[in-house]
């Protein structure tokens, strides 16, 4: 199955990432976070044609990676 792809991430406030993807398939969407780039939590889970999440409520002055899968 192919993954989502052209993923990026703007930030909109110090507190909220809004993560952008391209996908066409009928699969859900799930976003994992992580604060030290190792290991992930997955945040939610997205029905198949959704082509973006805004994770809000974050640190400020933290760095965060996230998956998308």
């Amino acid at each position: 199955m192919a993954a989502p792809t052209n993923i990026s991430v703007e930030a909109t406030s110090i507190t909220t990432t809004v993560i952008f993807w391209d996908y066409t398939l009928t699969a859900n969407i799930s976003v994992w976070r992580s604060t030290d780039g190792v290991t992930y939590t997955k945040v939610i889970i997205l029905p198949s044609l959704t082509l973006s999440y805004a994770d809000s409520g974050l640190a400020s002055a933290t760095k965060y990676w996230y998956k998308v899968s």
